[in-house]
């Protein structure tokens, strides 16, 4: 019991503590080698030569056994080295030069085909000159067409005076339709058409004519280059008498809503023959018209068309004041001379 007891061989005589399995083990030298090739030693072994500016060996140079490191070469590049670079075949840009050459030499256009194309293009030329003209001439003759459609039928006008007070104020503009009168002579038409019916009239309107009440444009029947703006009150056939600042047609007391003051004129009874029309302004103490010898009954072709609308001024715009006045059954001329 009081032996010291002897570690057997083998144990750790320094640590005292037992590494079961541990044995002196050194691990061979590191041969690099490369797939399917004999290891490398250092005859065979390549040089690792570093790349021009860097100075030293690679960090990893060390690292493998069997490799030899050298420095760059800083002097010229041997003549052997130099026969192993390939020779340059050319740049880019004579590649380039070269391919255009090559097609510049190439065969060009004969001169049958330079005069074919020049044709071409000429042809080419003149036949949109052609179309440009005839574009123009379309758009001037359309243009011309609807300018004389509407010249035609509209037409404006300015109020002149105050004879048309306060319903048309001077300085007022208008519209004026010249085709809402227009007659046509059917008797003409039914050579043409002989299903028409010409009756017993050879003139017709177009649409209608002359209308009581009508806001109309006429010449002037004394002085041809003035037109005058006034409002039909007669109409042909009818026999009109103004009596006291009233006005009979027929006998019956003419209503007319547009007169807004009162006004004193007496004429005899006058009878309108066919084709003419009586006219008055609605400023019935300041107005020459038809109850002037100056101005007279005034025919149905001196009649130049019917105002449409007002445009302006503009507080003024709006459709003509074309009212229809009313004959009265209760008043007559009889009973007013009774009075």
């Amino acid at each position: 019991m009081g032996q010291d007891r002897q570690p057997p061989a083998g144990d750790d005589s320094e640590g005292g503590e037992q590494q079961a399995g541990s044995t002196d083990f050194a691990p061979p030298p590191f041969t690099p080698t490369v797939l399917g090739h004999a290891p490398f030693t250092p005859e065979t072994t390549p040089p690792l030569i570093a790349p021009p500016g860097v100075q030293g060996n690679p960090p990893w140079s060390d690292a493998i056994p069997g490799l030899i490191p050298i420095a760059p070469a800083t002097g010229p590049i041997a003549p052997e080295a130099e026969a192993v670079l390939p020779e340059p075949t050319g740049s880019v840009e004579e590649s380039e030069n070269q391919g255009d050459t090559a097609e510049e030499t190439g065969p060009g256009p004969t001169a049958e085909e330079v005069a074919a194309e020049i044709q071409r293009l000429e042809e080419l030329r003149r036949r949109r000159t052609r179309t440009i003209v005839r574009e123009l001439t379309e758009t001037g003759l359309l243009a011309l067409i609807v300018f004389l459609a509407v010249r035609a039928s509209l037409q404006n006008f300015k109020v002149d005076g105050s004879s048309m007070f306060p319903t048309l104020h001077n300085g007022q503009f208008l519209i004026v339709n010249k085709l809402v009168y227009t007659e046509v002579n059917v008797e003409n038409l039914g050579k043409f058409l002989p299903f028409l019916d010409t009756g017993t009239s050879p003139k017709r309107n177009v649409f209608h004519g002359p209308q009581r009440g009508d806001i109309v444009v006429l010449v002037d029947p004394q002085r041809d280059s003035t037109d005058l703006v006034k409002r039909i009150i007669g109409l042909p056939g009818d026999t009109l008498e103004i009596v006291g600042g009233k006005i009979y047609i027929n006998g019956q007391l003419l209503i007319e809503p547009y007169i807004k003051t009162v006004w004193h004129d007496t004429k005899p009874k006058v009878e309108i023959p066919a084709g003419q029309y009586f006219v008055m302004g609605d400023n019935r103490d300041n107005s020459l018209d038809s109850r002037s010898p100056q101005v007279g009954l005034i025919p149905a072709d001196h009649i130049i068309g019917k105002a449409l609308l007002s445009y302006w001024p503009t507080d003024r715009f709006g459709p003509a004041p074309n009212e229809a006045p009313t004959l009265s059954a209760q008043d007559t001329i009889s009973q007013t001379a009774t009075r």
